[in-house]
C-alpha cells in the first residue's frame, strides 16, 4: 500500500486507513483479466482462475505442462509457458491519460509470448519487458522469450524488438532469433539451428497459442505456424534468414520458389488457366554442411498447398512436419510446425518458376537458384537449390556457416 499511496498522493494515504481503501486500491490497479488457462497456475500461491483479474504487482507461477493467457487492458498479451515466473512489476492504461501509461514486466524464469496493445503503439517508453540479462523494448510486436539457465533466447514473430543490457543495443526484427547470454554481453542474432532444446521447445507452444490482435496490430493464429518451434517467422528480409529454421529458409528465401512443381503424365492445351485451382502435396529438403562449429545434416519434410489463377500466379504455404536429429539436435523437430508463405508462376507449357534469390544480411549470405518445375492439369512437381554461407556479426566463438539446402516437392490437383 505505501506505494501506491506514493503514487496516488494526499488522496490514497487517506483512503489507505480504511478497509474500503483496500478494496479501491485493488480494483484501481487491477492489471489483467485471465483470459485463459491450463494446469496449475498460481498467484501468491493462490491457484489463478480463468476470469480472475490480476493487480499490478503479482508475481504469477506456472506450473509443469501448464499455460496462462492474460488480457490487459490497452489490448494487450501475454501468454506464460509452463515452469515459468513473470511479475507484473508495474502496469497501468487509462484511455484518456496516456501520460500515466506504464506496462513494465519482469521475467525471472521461464517463457513468455507478449503481443502489444494500445500502450505500447502509443507510449513506446512506457514499455518494459525485463530478463535476468537484458531489457526488451518494441514498437507494435509479437515477441517470444525464453530463459534457458542464464541465457536469454529471442524468436519475434512481428515488428521490431530492441534488446538492451550493459553491453548496448541490438535490434531484432520480424523473423530473427537472438541469444543474450549475460547482462554485460552484448545480444546477438542466431539461426533456429543453434537453440537450445528448451528454448525451441517453449517457442513451439508459444507460437502455437491463440493470441487475440492487440491495438498495435500484433500477430495471431499464423504464429503458430509461423513460429512454430521457433525456428517459424523465419522473414528472409532480416537477419534470421539463417535462422529461419534452416531447412525453411531455402523455401521462404527464393521468394518461396517453392511452390509447387510439377511434371506429370497429363499436358494442359489451354495455357496457365489450364491449372487454375488449388493444389497440394508433400516435400522434402535435405540440409547438409556445418553451422557455428556443428555439423548439420539431415531433412525435414512437410506439406503444401497452393492456388493458382487463371494468370498462371501461384500463391501458397508450406508447413514443416518433423526434422531429423541431425538438424535440430536432440529435439529432432524444432521447426515442426514451421509455416512459410510463398510465391511462383506457371506457363503456358505448364513449366512452373521462383525467382532466383541472393541475401546478405550480418554477415550470412543466403542464395537460391531459380526453382523449377513442371506442372499438368493433374499433379505437379518442383525442385531448387540453396546455400547459406558466412560468418555472422556480431558474434562470439564459432560464427562460421557453410551449408547446403536441397529441396524437393510433389503433388496433385484435385
Amino acid at each position: 500500500m505505501n506505494a501506491l499511496a506514493a503514487n496516488w498522493g494526499v488522496f490514497s494515504k487517506i483512503l489507505a486507513a480504511t478497509v474500503a481503501s483496500l478494496v479501491f486500491a485493488a480494483n484501481s490497479f487491477a492489471a489483467a483479466l485471465v483470459q485463459d488457462v491450463k494446469g496449475d497456475v498460481r498467484s501468491a500461491q493462490a491457484a489463478v482462475a480463468k476470469g480472475e483479474r490480476i493487480l499490478t504487482g503479482a508475481t504469477l507461477t506456472t506450473g509443469p505442462g501448464s499455460q496462462a493467457t492474460l488480457a490487459f487492458d490497452d489490448g494487450q498479451t501475454v501468454v506464460l509457458n509452463e515452469n515459468t515466473r513473470f511479475a507484473i512489476t508495474d502496469y497501468r492504461f487509462a484511455k484518456t491519460n496516456p501520460q500515466d501509461d506504464r506496462s513494465f514486466f519482469n521475467l525471472l524464469a521461464g517463457a513468455a509470448r507478449v503481443v502489444s496493445g494500445e500502450l505500447a503503439q502509443r507510449s513506446r517508453s512506457a514499455f518494459e519487458f525485463r530478463t535476468p540479462t537484458s531489457t526488451i523494448g518494441i514498437r507494435g510486436t509479437d515477441f517470444i522469450v525464453a530463459i534457458v539457465e542464464q541465457p536469454s533466447y529471442l524468436s519475434v514473430l512481428q515488428g521490431e524488438i530492441a534488446a538492451t543490457n550493459a553491453a548496448g543495443t541490438v535490434t531484432f526484427g520480424a523473423g530473427t532469433f537472438g541469444m543474450i547470454s549475460a547482462a554485460a554481453v552484448l545480444a546477438v542474432a542466431i539461426p533456429a539451428v543453434a537453440l537450445p532444446a528448451a528454448a525451441a521447445s517453449a517457442f513451439g507452444s508459444l507460437g502455437a497459442a491463440a493470441v487475440g490482435a492487440g491495438a498495435a496490430g500484433a500477430a495471431g493464429g499464423a504464429a503458430g505456424g509461423a513460429a512454430g518451434g521457433a525456428a517459424g517467422a523465419m522473414g528472409i528480409g532480416t537477419v534470421a534468414a539463417v535462422g529461419g529454421g534452416v531447412v525453411a529458409v531455402g523455401a521462404a528465401a527464393s521468394s518461396s520458389n517453392s511452390s509447387s512443381g510439377g511434371s506429370s503424365s497429363t499436358t494442359p492445351s489451354t495455357g496457365p488457366s489450364a491449372f487454375a485451382g488449388t493444389s497440394h502435396g508433400t516435400f522434402t529438403e535435405n540440409v547438409s554442411g556445418t553451422a557455428f562449429g556443428s555439423p548439420l545434416t539431415g531433412s525435414c519434410t512437410g506439406s503444401w498447398t497452393a492456388t493458382t489463377d487463371s494468370a498462371g500466379s501461384v500463391n501458397g504455404s508450406l508447413t514443416i512436419s518433423s526434422c531429423s536429429a541431425g538438424i535440430t539436435g536432440t529435439t529432432g523437430n524444432v521447426v515442426a510446425g514451421t509455416t512459410t508463405p510463398f510465391t511462383a508462376t506457371v506457363d503456358a507449357s505448364g513449366a512452373i518458376s521462383g525467382p532466383a534469390f541472393s541475401q546478405t544480411t550480418s554477415g550470412i549470405t543466403v542464395s537460391c537458384s531459380a526453382g523449377t518445375g513442371t506442372a499438368t492439369t493433374t499433379s505437379w512437381t518442383f525442385s531448387n537449390q540453396c546455400t547459406i554461407s558466412g560468418t555472422s556479426t556480431p558474434c562470439t566463438g564459432s560464427c562460421s556457416i557453410n551449408m547446403s539446402i536441397s529441396e524437393t516437392f510433389t503433388g496433385t490437383r484435385p
